[in-house]
Protein backbone atom coordinates (compact mmCIF):
# COMPACT_ATOMS: atom_id res chain seq x y z
CA UNK A 1 0.00 0.00 0.00
CA UNK A 2 1.55 3.35 -1.03
CA UNK A 3 2.03 6.06 1.50
CA UNK A 4 -0.52 8.87 1.47
CA UNK A 5 0.11 12.62 1.34
CA UNK A 6 -2.63 14.72 2.94
CA UNK A 7 -3.02 18.48 2.99
CA UNK A 8 -3.94 19.44 6.56
CA UNK A 9 -4.71 22.69 8.29
CA UNK A 10 -2.09 22.81 11.05
CA UNK A 11 -2.94 25.95 13.01
CA UNK A 12 -5.12 29.06 13.11
CA UNK A 13 -4.20 32.47 14.48
CA UNK A 14 -6.07 33.22 17.70
CA UNK A 15 -6.33 32.25 21.38
CA UNK A 16 -6.86 28.57 22.07
CA UNK A 17 -7.38 26.01 24.81
CA UNK A 18 -7.95 26.13 28.55
CA UNK A 19 -5.07 28.56 29.01
CA UNK A 20 -6.04 30.88 26.16
CA UNK A 21 -2.66 30.45 24.47
CA UNK A 22 -2.05 32.96 21.70
CA UNK A 23 -0.90 32.17 18.17
CA UNK A 24 -0.37 35.30 16.11
CA UNK A 25 -0.23 35.74 12.35
CA UNK A 26 3.42 36.66 12.89
CA UNK A 27 4.00 33.26 14.53
CA UNK A 28 2.49 31.47 11.52
CA UNK A 29 4.54 33.54 9.10
CA UNK A 30 7.73 32.69 11.00
CA UNK A 31 6.89 28.98 10.87
CA UNK A 32 6.82 29.24 7.06
CA UNK A 33 10.04 31.29 6.99
CA UNK A 34 11.96 28.92 9.28
CA UNK A 35 10.60 25.66 7.90
CA UNK A 36 13.14 23.05 6.82
CA UNK A 37 11.88 19.68 5.55
CA UNK A 38 11.35 17.24 6.85
CA UNK A 39 9.61 17.63 10.23
CA UNK A 40 8.54 14.47 12.07
CA UNK A 41 5.00 13.21 12.66
CA UNK A 42 4.22 11.13 15.75
CA UNK A 43 1.52 9.90 18.11
CA UNK A 44 1.11 12.28 21.07
CA UNK A 45 3.39 15.12 22.12
CA UNK A 46 5.17 13.49 25.08
CA UNK A 47 6.62 10.60 23.10
CA UNK A 48 8.09 13.01 20.53
CA UNK A 49 10.62 14.24 23.09
CA UNK A 50 12.31 10.84 23.29
CA UNK A 51 15.20 9.85 21.05
CA UNK A 52 13.78 6.36 20.50
CA UNK A 53 10.27 7.53 19.57
CA UNK A 54 8.90 5.97 16.37
CA UNK A 55 8.09 8.25 13.47
CA UNK A 56 4.80 7.86 11.60
CA UNK A 57 5.33 10.30 8.76
CA UNK A 58 6.75 13.67 7.78
CA UNK A 59 5.65 17.22 7.15
CA UNK A 60 7.24 18.12 3.82
CA UNK A 61 6.05 21.69 3.30
CA UNK A 62 3.97 24.43 4.92
CA UNK A 63 2.27 27.56 3.62
CA UNK A 64 -0.16 30.28 4.67
CA UNK A 65 -3.77 30.62 3.55
CA UNK A 66 -6.86 32.60 4.52
CA UNK A 67 -4.97 35.88 4.43
CA UNK A 68 -2.16 34.60 6.66
CA UNK A 69 -4.52 33.40 9.41
CA UNK A 70 -4.17 29.68 8.64
CA UNK A 71 -1.11 27.44 8.41
CA UNK A 72 -1.45 24.39 6.15
CA UNK A 73 0.98 21.58 5.49
CA UNK A 74 1.67 18.67 3.16
CA UNK A 75 1.79 15.67 5.50
CA UNK A 76 3.01 12.21 4.55
CA UNK A 77 1.26 9.33 6.39
CA UNK A 78 2.88 5.95 6.99
CA UNK A 79 0.64 2.90 6.50
CA UNK A 80 0.30 2.53 10.27
CA UNK A 81 -0.68 6.15 10.81
CA UNK A 82 -3.11 6.05 7.90
CA UNK A 83 -4.85 3.05 9.49
CA UNK A 84 -5.01 4.73 12.91
CA UNK A 85 -6.29 7.95 11.33
CA UNK A 86 -8.95 6.49 9.05
CA UNK A 87 -10.20 4.18 11.81
CA UNK A 88 -10.87 7.19 14.02
CA UNK A 89 -8.52 6.06 16.80
CA UNK A 90 -6.19 9.01 16.20
CA UNK A 91 -8.10 11.50 14.08
CA UNK A 92 -7.07 14.74 15.79
CA UNK A 93 -3.75 16.55 15.40
CA UNK A 94 -1.81 19.47 16.80
CA UNK A 95 1.51 21.17 16.17
CA UNK A 96 4.45 21.89 18.42
CA UNK A 97 5.76 25.36 17.55
CA UNK A 98 8.36 26.60 20.07
CA UNK A 99 10.73 29.51 19.48
CA UNK A 100 14.28 29.00 18.30
CA UNK A 101 17.05 29.84 20.73
CA UNK A 102 19.12 31.47 18.00
CA UNK A 103 16.73 34.32 17.14
CA UNK A 104 13.47 33.82 19.02
CA UNK A 105 11.54 32.93 15.85
CA UNK A 106 8.75 30.35 15.87
CA UNK A 107 9.41 27.08 14.03
CA UNK A 108 7.66 23.75 13.50
CA UNK A 109 9.15 21.15 15.83
CA UNK A 110 6.74 18.31 15.09
CA UNK A 111 3.15 17.34 14.31
CA UNK A 112 1.41 15.04 16.79
CA UNK A 113 -1.72 12.97 16.18
CA UNK A 114 -4.07 12.71 19.16
CA UNK A 115 -6.61 10.18 20.36
CA UNK A 116 -8.60 10.83 23.53
CA UNK A 117 -6.97 14.22 24.19
CA UNK A 118 -8.64 16.85 22.00
CA UNK A 119 -6.52 19.29 19.99
CA UNK A 120 -6.16 22.71 21.55
CA UNK A 121 -7.20 24.24 18.21
CA UNK A 122 -10.61 22.80 17.24
CA UNK A 123 -11.92 22.44 13.71
CA UNK A 124 -8.67 21.88 11.81
CA UNK A 125 -9.59 20.45 8.41
CA UNK A 126 -8.29 17.67 6.22
CA UNK A 127 -8.20 19.32 2.79
CA UNK A 128 -7.66 16.17 0.75
CA UNK A 129 -5.24 13.39 -0.07
CA UNK A 130 -3.14 12.04 -2.91
CA UNK A 131 -0.59 9.26 -3.36
CA UNK A 132 2.73 10.25 -1.85
CA UNK A 133 4.67 9.63 -5.05
CA UNK A 134 2.58 12.26 -6.86
CA UNK A 135 3.11 15.19 -4.54
CA UNK A 136 3.22 18.90 -5.34
CA UNK A 137 3.08 19.67 -9.07
CA UNK A 138 3.22 15.93 -9.87
CA UNK A 139 6.93 15.92 -9.08
CA UNK A 140 8.15 12.38 -8.37
CA UNK A 141 10.00 12.03 -5.06
CA UNK A 142 12.37 9.33 -3.90
CA UNK A 143 13.06 9.63 -0.18
CA UNK A 144 14.97 7.66 2.41
CA UNK A 145 12.71 7.30 5.42
CA UNK A 146 15.32 5.79 7.74
CA UNK A 147 17.02 7.66 10.55
CA UNK A 148 15.71 10.21 13.04
CA UNK A 149 15.84 13.94 12.58
CA UNK A 150 18.62 15.33 14.72
CA UNK A 151 17.93 18.11 17.20
CA UNK A 152 20.54 20.25 15.45
CA UNK A 153 18.18 20.44 12.46
CA UNK A 154 15.91 22.68 14.54
CA UNK A 155 18.34 25.56 14.20
CA UNK A 156 19.71 27.35 11.16
CA UNK A 157 21.93 24.96 9.26
CA UNK A 158 25.56 26.02 8.85
CA UNK A 159 27.47 25.45 5.66
CA UNK A 160 30.93 23.94 5.63
CA UNK A 161 32.35 27.38 4.86
CA UNK A 162 30.52 28.94 7.83
CA UNK A 163 31.80 26.24 10.18
CA UNK A 164 35.36 26.74 8.91
CA UNK A 165 34.99 30.51 9.32
CA UNK A 166 33.83 30.06 12.93
CA UNK A 167 36.72 27.71 13.68
CA UNK A 168 39.14 30.20 12.15
CA UNK A 169 37.65 33.05 14.18
CA UNK A 170 37.94 31.00 17.36
CA UNK A 171 41.60 30.23 16.61
CA UNK A 172 42.28 33.91 15.91
CA UNK A 173 40.63 34.88 19.21
CA UNK A 174 42.83 32.42 21.09
CA UNK A 175 45.97 33.68 19.36
CA UNK A 176 45.06 37.32 19.98
CA UNK A 177 44.33 36.55 23.62
CA UNK A 178 47.71 34.83 23.93
CA UNK A 179 49.49 37.82 22.36
CA UNK A 180 47.68 40.23 24.68
CA UNK A 181 48.67 38.17 27.71
CA UNK A 182 52.32 38.15 26.58
CA UNK A 183 52.26 41.91 25.96
CA UNK A 184 50.77 42.52 29.38
CA UNK A 185 53.41 40.33 31.05
CA UNK A 186 56.16 42.25 29.22
CA UNK A 187 54.64 45.55 30.27
CA UNK A 188 54.42 44.44 33.90
CA UNK A 189 58.08 43.37 33.78
CA UNK A 190 59.06 46.79 32.42
CA UNK A 191 56.99 48.47 35.10
CA UNK A 192 58.60 46.44 37.87
CA UNK A 193 62.04 47.28 36.52
CA UNK A 194 61.18 51.00 36.34
CA UNK A 195 59.86 50.96 39.91
CA UNK A 196 63.04 49.31 41.19
CA UNK A 197 65.23 51.83 39.38
CA UNK A 198 63.29 54.77 40.79
CA UNK A 199 63.39 53.25 44.27
CA UNK A 200 67.19 52.96 44.06
CA UNK A 201 67.66 56.53 42.84
CA UNK A 202 64.95 57.94 45.08
CA UNK A 203 63.67 60.04 42.18
CA UNK A 204 60.05 59.11 42.73
CA UNK A 205 57.77 56.97 44.87
CA UNK A 206 57.77 53.40 43.55
CA UNK A 207 54.03 53.26 44.18
CA UNK A 208 53.40 56.10 41.75
CA UNK A 209 52.81 54.35 38.45
CA UNK A 210 53.75 56.28 35.33
CA UNK A 211 50.53 57.18 33.54
CA UNK A 212 51.66 55.46 30.35
CA UNK A 213 51.95 52.16 32.23
CA UNK A 214 48.63 52.44 34.03
CA UNK A 215 46.82 53.39 30.82
CA UNK A 216 48.35 50.50 28.90
CA UNK A 217 47.58 48.01 31.66
CA UNK A 218 43.96 49.13 31.75
CA UNK A 219 43.77 48.91 27.96
CA UNK A 220 45.12 45.35 28.00
CA UNK A 221 42.72 44.30 30.76
CA UNK A 222 39.75 45.78 28.89
CA UNK A 223 40.76 44.05 25.67
CA UNK A 224 41.18 40.68 27.40
CA UNK A 225 37.72 41.01 29.01
CA UNK A 226 36.21 41.96 25.64
CA UNK A 227 37.73 38.95 23.89
CA UNK A 228 36.67 36.57 26.65
CA UNK A 229 33.09 37.80 26.34
CA UNK A 230 33.19 37.47 22.54
CA UNK A 231 34.44 33.89 22.83
CA UNK A 232 31.79 33.12 25.47
CA UNK A 233 28.98 34.45 23.28
CA UNK A 234 30.21 32.54 20.21
CA UNK A 235 30.24 29.28 22.18
CA UNK A 236 26.84 29.42 23.87
CA UNK A 237 24.43 31.75 22.03
CA UNK A 238 23.06 28.99 19.77
CA UNK A 239 22.41 26.75 22.77
CA UNK A 240 20.28 29.07 24.92
CA UNK A 241 16.84 30.67 24.73
CA UNK A 242 17.04 34.41 24.12
CA UNK A 243 15.97 35.38 27.65
CA UNK A 244 18.47 33.02 29.26
CA UNK A 245 21.26 34.29 27.00
CA UNK A 246 20.72 37.85 28.20
CA UNK A 247 21.10 36.77 31.83
CA UNK A 248 24.07 34.54 31.02
CA UNK A 249 25.90 37.49 29.45
CA UNK A 250 25.41 39.52 32.64
CA UNK A 251 26.94 36.70 34.68
CA UNK A 252 29.74 36.21 32.14
CA UNK A 253 30.59 39.91 32.29
CA UNK A 254 31.19 39.65 36.04
CA UNK A 255 33.53 36.68 35.45
CA UNK A 256 35.42 38.08 32.46
CA UNK A 257 38.08 39.84 34.55
CA UNK A 258 38.88 36.77 36.64
CA UNK A 259 41.87 34.75 35.44
CA UNK A 260 42.14 32.11 38.17
CA UNK A 261 42.30 28.63 36.65
CA UNK A 262 39.76 25.98 37.61
CA UNK A 263 39.62 22.32 36.63
CA UNK A 264 36.43 20.92 35.12
CA UNK A 265 35.14 18.24 32.78
CA UNK A 266 34.25 19.23 29.21
CA UNK A 267 32.89 16.57 26.83
CA UNK A 268 34.28 13.85 29.09
CA UNK A 269 37.78 15.36 29.27
CA UNK A 270 39.39 17.03 32.28
CA UNK A 271 40.46 20.54 31.32
CA UNK A 272 41.79 23.64 33.03
CA UNK A 273 40.33 27.04 32.22
CA UNK A 274 38.98 30.29 33.56
CA UNK A 275 35.66 30.61 35.36
CA UNK A 276 34.01 32.10 32.27
CA UNK A 277 35.15 29.06 30.27
CA UNK A 278 33.61 26.81 32.93
CA UNK A 279 30.35 28.75 32.59
CA UNK A 280 30.32 28.31 28.81
CA UNK A 281 30.98 24.57 29.22
CA UNK A 282 27.95 24.29 31.53
CA UNK A 283 25.64 26.33 29.31
CA UNK A 284 26.49 24.42 26.13
CA UNK A 285 24.72 21.48 27.80
CA UNK A 286 21.54 23.53 28.40
CA UNK A 287 18.54 21.18 27.94
CA UNK A 288 16.45 22.03 24.87
CA UNK A 289 13.18 20.59 26.15
CA UNK A 290 9.79 21.34 24.64
CA UNK A 291 7.46 22.75 27.30
CA UNK A 292 3.76 22.08 27.49
CA UNK A 293 0.55 23.99 28.03
CA UNK A 294 0.74 27.71 28.65
CA UNK A 295 4.15 27.97 27.03
CA UNK A 296 2.24 27.71 23.76
CA UNK A 297 4.58 25.04 22.45
CA UNK A 298 2.35 21.97 22.26
CA UNK A 299 -1.22 22.46 21.15
CA UNK A 300 -3.05 19.59 22.78
CA UNK A 301 -5.72 20.84 25.16
CA UNK A 302 -4.55 20.03 28.67
CA UNK A 303 -3.56 22.06 31.72
CA UNK A 304 0.02 23.31 31.83
CA UNK A 305 2.54 21.51 34.01
CA UNK A 306 4.48 24.72 34.55
CA UNK A 307 4.89 28.19 33.15
CA UNK A 308 8.25 27.43 31.55
CA UNK A 309 9.36 31.07 31.60
CA UNK A 310 12.97 32.16 31.94
CA UNK A 311 12.65 34.04 35.24
CA UNK A 312 14.39 31.19 37.06
CA UNK A 313 17.20 30.96 34.50
CA UNK A 314 19.64 32.96 36.62
CA UNK A 315 18.97 30.71 39.61
CA UNK A 316 19.48 27.63 37.44
CA UNK A 317 22.82 28.95 36.18
CA UNK A 318 24.05 29.79 39.67
CA UNK A 319 22.92 26.38 40.93
CA UNK A 320 24.85 24.73 38.09
CA UNK A 321 27.95 26.69 39.09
Amino acid sequence: MPRIMRTLELAYAGRWGQNGDLITEKDLKEVVETFTPRRPVGIGHDIMKKDDAPKYGNVWSVKLSNGGKTLTGEVEFSETLDTLYTSGLYDGWSVSIPKRAIDGKTYLHHLAFLGATPPKIPGLKDLGEKPFQAADDDQIFSFDFSGKIKESDEEVKMTKEEIEAMQKENAELKEANKNLAESKNNLESELKKAQEEKKETGSASPEALPKEFSDKLKSYDDEVKKMRLQAFKAKVENHLPKGVMEQAEVLASSLSSRSDAVNFSDNGQSVSGTEIELLSSILRKWPQSVSLGSSGFDYSDRVSEGDGDVKSAGRQIMKAL
